[in-house]
């Protein structure tokens, strides 16, 4: 994860521009966020995984 969000925004942040760095970071950990929550959200629904399993 932190390869992946994290990488973009450190080349930016190199180039001074830290304003773009930081949206960068915070959409990429967003996305990844998202993209998790709904993976869950989808095993729940077919039964593969049970609440205790995700804590």
């Amino acid at each position: 994860m932190l390869l992946f969000a994290g990488l973009p925004a450190l080349i930016l942040a190199g180039q001074r521009e830290f304003g773009a760095a930081f949206l960068v970071l915070a959409s990429n950990v967003y996305a990844i966020s998202l993209g998790r929550l709904l993976l869950a959200r989808n095993l729940l629904g077919k039964g593969r995984v049970t609440p205790e399993d995700l804590t």
